[in-house]
């Protein structure tokens, strides 16, 4: 299955890391067979709702015929949308 992951992460200054929503979702990628056709991280509020990268995530999503769509929280949970 293609399969895209998406972080967000609101601040860079208080100790706030993608990566520790990357890997696991890396990792699930990897345990369930699938490919990870692309990875998108912003940097800003989540309310903001012009976020770049989470809305290339979506374009590219309906060019790329994705089949799912894999987000992680700040709290290092994952979430397969």
């Amino acid at each position: 299955m293609r399969v895209a992951i998406y972080a967000r992460v609101s601040t860079t200054d208080k100790g706030q890391d993608p990566e520790s929503q990357l890997t696991p979702l890396r990792e699930w990628c990897a345990d369930a067979g699938h490919t990870c056709v692309g990875e998108y991280v912003d940097y800003e509020t989540g309310r903001k709702s012009e976020r770049k990268e989470f809305n290339r995530h979506f374009e590219d999503a309906h060019r790329r015929n994705l089949i799912l769509s894999c987000s992680g929280h700040s709290t290092g949970s994952t979430e397969k949308e």
